[in-house]
């Protein structure tokens, strides 16, 4: 089999460079080799124990590529021969390709979690709606599950899952709070009360040590602190790593964090891309290399790969800025760029602006939901660093809006001064706009 270009990696990456690719020049000969039988939301994973009903709704059609001619294979490039361009399947299948752009993602992080974790009910969450479809199922019969890590996935997936079982759900996080690595610790407690309020039970500060098991099942999990846990099933969500597997296997370097570096076009080596979770990120603020795996960065990512594939453009990446977003118990949360302890941490000499306010004017009004936003700006010059956000829906669009401040190198003075629309039904009023109102308040502290 012979293709223009091979993409290793059917989700948000591999999928996003298609559909911009075939934007640029609609009869590029594509061929996307990927693993599984459907490609999914992997931001709506958690989703699919609760909110989504059944799994199979947080799958992507493959409709609208097949129709534009993309040939699409079910099966995993297994050696790639860089100098001939030839790609080699699973199933014996050879592709000879001109361009190769490798968006395989990453893989769920198994720590070293001590002794006896070798049992049947240990599960990891992988972006595979087959494996997720029988996760569901076997979790629905559980009384006592225990979520390893207190991260995104790990908050979320524990309030969905308290939709779907009726027992104890626990999570365990090593670190201060859960979320402590985008939230400081106003917003990551307030994280922790709506969680306790759906009856979550949260230990920080703790890892497992052992596993307790009967017949290869875990019956109980000893933490670091002494404490023991009955459990019928634990879920590790502590985070993931780039696979590249195949990139390193064809002499790709890597950086620190084990993804495969690519330069400001997403260029890995003459003619071979890579881009989403398996490619080197440097952070935009400070220039170190960072491990930041979104899908709107790989989104983003994909893009910029496809604009320079054949001729490089004016579109290049100058960095990666972290925006995440996440909802609990109907209440948006959001944040940008560095927290106030991580700027400190960076060595950032910091000033803050904060602001609460509702998101409707007059706060009478039905729907009206308190608005929480904090701004970090650099003490010396004024130009924001981060920022974070929490409220109702409208947070979203609150914290990107942020992200843009925080990309244009805005001051707090250019943003106290910037322009909002408001409106009574959609926005805090005009004098208590929440962004520009806290960038006041940090030029007035």
């Amino acid at each position: 089999m012979e293709t223009e270009i091979l993409v290793v990696g059917g989700n948000v990456a591999g999928r996003g460079f298609v559909s911009s690719i075939l934007k640029i020049n609609p009869q590029t000969q594509i061929t996307l080799v990927r693993r599984e039988n459907k490609a999914l939301v992997p931001c709506g994973i958690p989703y699919v124990f609760g909110t989504l009903k059944l799994p199979d709704n947080n799958s992507v059609s493959d409709e609208s590529m097949v129709e534009k001619g993309v040939n699409i294979l079910v099966d995993e490039v297994t050696a790639i021969d860089k100098e001939r361009k030839l790609a080699v399947t699973a199933s014996g299948e050879k592709i000879i390709y001109n361009k190769l752009v490798l968006a395989t993602g990453s893989l769920p992080v198994v720590p070293g979690i001590g002794e006896g974790s070798n049992f049947n009910n240990i599960y990891f969450i992988f972006k595979d709606l087959d494996y997720l479809t029988l996760l569901k199922n076997y979790l629905k019969e559980k009384k006592k599950v225990v979520i390893v890590g207190g991260g995104f996935i790990g908050v979320e997936l524990a309030e969905e899952l308290s939709k779907l079982i009726d027992g104890s759900i626990t999570i365990v996080e090593c670190g201060p709070t859960c979320l402590w690595q985008s939230f400081d610790p106003e917003f990551a407690q307030m994280v922790e009360k709506i969680l306790c309020e759906i009856g979550i039970k949260i230990y920080k500060l703790e890892t497992v040590k052992k596993f307790i098991g009967h017949k290869g099942n875990v019956k109980q999990i000893e933490l670091t602190g002494g404490g023991k846990l009955d459990v019928d099933a634990v879920i590790f969500a502590a985070g993931a790593y780039p696979n590249t597997t195949l990139g390193k296997a064809i002499g790709l370097p890597l950086d620190k964090f084990g993804a495969i570096k690519v330069d400001k076009y997403m260029r890995a080596d003459k003619d071979i891309y890579a881009i989403g979770d398996c490619a080197s990120k440097q952070d935009y603020l400070t220039g170190e290399p960072v491990s930041v795996m979104l899908a709107s960065i790989a989104a983003t990512e994909a893009k910029i790969a496809a604009h320079n594939l054949n001729n490089l453009t004016g579109m290049f990446r100058n960095g990666t800025l972290s925006i995440v977003l996440t909802s609990l118990n109907g209440i948006s949360f959001g944040s940008v760029g560095l927290t106030e302890g991580n700027a400190r941490v960076r060595g950032f000499n910091t000033k803050i602006g904060s602001v609460q306010v509702y998101d409707r004017h007059p706060a009478c009004l039905p729907g009206a939901v308190k608005q929480i936003v904090k701004l970090v700006f650099d003490k010396e010059t004024g130009v924001i660093l981060g920022g974070q956000a929490c409220g109702g829906q409208s947070v979203g669009e609150l914290v990107n809006i942020i992200g843009l401040a925080v990309q244009t190198r805005m001051t707090a003075s250019q943003i106290l001064a910037l322009q909002m629309g408001t409106h009574p039904l959609i926005t805090p009023g005009p004098t208590m706009y929440t962004i520009t109102n806290a960038a006041e308040n940090s030029l007035v502290k």
